[in-house]
């Protein structure tokens, strides 16, 4: 026999072997460890790749949740500065409605209740908000809530 028939008869016999001791129950498995090596071997640049992008993507989203923090930050600060601009807004339709009251304008009935509600807005907002400037309307109010009351009980609204 030379070494070519052994080689020829040898490798037959190993794949035999090596498929029986597949199919046994025993827990060898040689083909799986040699596709799974395969497998490994095949896709090394596609698994470094996923590895890559899964490490983008982690970046990626520490970012935004970075920038989706600023953003709701400057969207409550905003919402903030609209609101004081609201009560800002308020307290001008209320002191001019107490120096047109003093100067002898008669209003409607409709006029005082959207002041009354601009009244309601901003002793709300200022009881919420304590740092805010808040004295500069309070007698304006009673003046305003006074003036109410006398035009209700004698009914004499625009």
């Amino acid at each position: 026999m030379s070494i070519e028939q052994i080689l020829k008869y040898s490798g037959g016999l190993i794949l035999l072997i090596l498929t029986f001791i597949q199919i046994t129950p025993i827990k060898i498995n040689p083909w799986t460890w040699i596709g799974k090596t395969l497998g490994k071997w095949l896709n090394q640049a596609l698994v470094e790749e996923i590895k890559t992008i899964k490490k983008t993507q982690e970046t990626d989203k520490e970012e935004n949740e970075k920038r989706f923090s600023a953003i709701e930050k400057s969207h409550l600060e905003f919402r903030e500065y609209y609101k004081q601009d609201d009560a800002k807004s308020a307290r001008r339709r209320i002191l001019n409605c107490a120096d047109e009251l003093r100067r002898g304008i008669e209003h409607s009935q409709e006029f005082f209740d959207d002041v009354m509600d601009d009244i309601s807005y901003y002793n709300n907002y200022c009881s919420e908000h304590p740092n805010f400037k808040n004295m500069k309307a309070v007698v304006a109010i009673e003046f305003i809530k006074e003036t109410y009351q006398n035009c209700l009980k004698e009914n004499n609204f625009l």
